[in-house]
């Protein structure tokens, strides 16, 4: 998990720099590419708080699914992906709560996994957030070779 967060971290920098050249040489950029530039210092704390409070030792502690597509990975990081992908990306507090209650009247989980609810849905949003930076980065490299041809 540490090399991928490292992978993530890549990207979104890397996009944040394409995105503020593109400030500086003039370009219009899309609101979600001045999200990016507006919250990056936001994104960046998320990332190092990670990798505090999930320690490499805690992580390999943690249970691990046996099948699926996250098979070999943490229990969390699947019940995290699925309240993400459920929630499209909104975080509600409320709804997490009810969340964890019906997916743990199926499953329980330990107090271990249920500590690292909180750095794992973390991950899952940086995971998320890479995606979109790279649209971000693809349609304006997109946008530049239309602009060449025109």
């Amino acid at each position: 998990m540490t090399a991928r967060l490292a992978d993530n971290e890549a990207v979104l920098l890397a996009a944040y720099r394409d995105v503020a050249q593109a400030i500086d040489a003039g370009a219009a950029i899309t609101p979600t590419a001045e999200w990016l530039i507006d919250n990056f210092h936001v994104v960046e704390k998320q990332i190092r708080e990670v990798r505090v409070d999930l320690p490499p030792g805690y992580y390999r502690q943690l249970p691990k699914l046996a099948g699926g597509p996250f098979a070999g990975y943490p229990r969390v990081l699947g019940v995290a992906w699925a309240y993400v992908a459920h929630t499209d990306s909104l975080f509600d507090p409320e709804v997490l709560r009810r969340y964890l209650r019906a997916y743990q009247e199926v499953q329980p989980l330990s107090i271990g996994e249920l500590w690292a609810v909180a750095t794992t849905l973390r991950i899952v949003l940086v995971e998320n957030l890479r995606r979109i930076a790279e649209r971000v980065v693809e349609s304006r490299a997109g946008r530049g070779a239309a602009d060449a041809v025109a």
